[in-house]
């Protein structure tokens, strides 16, 4: 009986009973690499700004990198996680993100991301393709935008 008591004990413990929803939620984000995605997607944002307006100096940009703080996202991206799991999926979600499996997905899925975009680009180019063709061998054809005033 005692070693079912310390074998519970312990299992609460891995399941991340000690945290609460959110820490475990936050757990989540940083090992899945959410945050570190939302720091990315920050460089990314304020390096398209820079090619926009490429006379603006540096310190202007150097300032927004300090302002822009990716913290928010994160709280968001952390209240939609709450909303569409139970504190039992989440603290499974925890565990399988802690596991040789999770953590091989956790690698793996910006690589799938991409390659995945890449297969749904070309696939909608084909269809577009297919469509148009199929409308010009019906006799539809593209009409020519409305004249501007």
């Amino acid at each position: 009986m005692k070693n079912i008591l310390i074998a519970s004990l312990f299992l609460f413990s891995a399941l991340g009973f000690s945290q609460s929803k959110s820490e475990n939620v936050k757990e989540i984000i940083s090992l899945s690499g959410l945050s570190f995605m939302s720091t990315d997607m920050k460089s990314q944002f304020l390096n398209q700004f820079k090619k926009t307006y490429p006379k603006v100096n540096d310190s202007f940009w150097k300032k927004m990198v300090t302002e822009i703080n990716t913290n928010s996202l994160i709280e968001q991206t952390a209240t939609l996680f709450e909303k569409f799991y139970t504190e039992e999926e989440i603290k499974e979600l925890l565990l399988f993100y802690k596991s040789p499996l999770g953590k091989k997905m956790i690698s793996n899925m910006p690589l799938i991301v991409q390659e995945s975009q890449a297969i749904g680009q070309k696939w909608g180019f084909e269809i577009a393709k297919k469509i148009t063709d199929q409308l010009e061998k019906e006799g539809f054809t593209q009409s020519p935008p409305p004249p501007s005033n």
